[in-house]
């Protein structure tokens, strides 16, 4: 399907994740600036009316983010049915999933979980990813394991949910994830390990190890499993700017990990108290 208004899906997956989230309505024009634009005005009641009444798609994707903006607790039964509204615009849905990112309830977490079983467009669907680990509750990290498990899932979408509940930490949606860690997808294999890791279940530093220095392994993940193992061992692992093809830089920082790990392994390992 194309979207008529990507650039604004585009701008919203940047502003609200959950490393922009805190200053989301500073950095860039807030949703409710958007309404304001369109001639309504800031109170709840405007924003409700261009929710429920504007016949034009971004308005009303900007009136659903508005509800979060505005902390409006009282729009999450209308936005939740909204967003499992096969009826709705896939623009609408994407922009409802992100605005209950920002209200952590369980019933909050249970529509996006369910969004994600039930969506047929994955731009909608990696909404609702953002959205769940915006949450960051236990409720949203179960759904996001439910997710990660889903073999028909897309494999970019289970990715982003692994590392979703590996940033939220949640230690009993994580186990989900143990199987993952020897699957034949490296991606897959990777990204678990990392959240297994981050979430405090035990993981051979060796896994890890290996994931980073793994032929084919992406750039971004490697650069995560880097910065894991920054943590893990006081050392600087991440090459950056050294170089002026940025895959010089990758392999500076896969050789710097691999001669670590020669120089760390076994009796040296333990004794510097990094756990295997």
């Amino acid at each position: 399907m194309r979207y008529p208004h990507y650039g604004v899906f585009a701008l919203c997956i940047l502003a609200m994740s959950p490393v922009h989230a805190s200053t989301a309505w500073d950095v860039y024009p807030s949703p409710l600036d958007r309404l304001v634009d369109a001639g309504y005005s800031t109170s709840q009641e405007s924003v409700r009316d261009a929710f429920l009444n504007s016949q034009d798609v971004q308005v009303r994707f900007w009136a659903a983010l508005a509800f979060a903006q505005l902390n409006d607790e009282s729009s999450v039964p209308m936005l939740i049915r909204s967003v499992l509204d096969v009826e709705e615009e896939p623009e609408i849905r994407a922009g409802v999933a992100q605005a209950l990112g920002y209200f952590a309830s369980a019933e909050a977490a249970s529509a996006l979980g369910q969004l994600l079983r039930t969506e047929q467009e994955s731009t909608v669907r990696k909404f609702a990813v953002n959205a769940l680990a915006k949450q960051g509750t236990p409720e949203a990290a179960e759904q996001l394991a439910i997710a990660a498990v889903n073999l028909d899932e897309s494999e970019n979408t289970r990715i982003q949910a692994i590392y979703a509940i590996g940033e939220i930490g949640d230690r009993t949606s994580s186990t989900m994830l143990l199987h993952l860690q020897d699957d034949p997808n490296l991606q897959l294999r990777a990204n678990a390990r990392l959240a297994l890791s981050k979430s405090g279940i035990g993981v051979p530093i060796q896994s890890l190890v290996q994931s980073a220095i793994e032929p084919g392994i992406d750039e971004l993940t490697q650069i995560r499993l880097a910065r894991h193992l920054e943590q893990l061992s006081g050392e600087n692992f991440v090459a950056e700017g050294m170089h002026e093809q940025g895959k010089d830089d990758l392999i500076e920082t896969k050789r710097r990990i691999a001669g670590w790990w020669l120089e760390n392994s076994g009796e040296q390992q333990r004794e510097q108290g990094v756990p295997e």
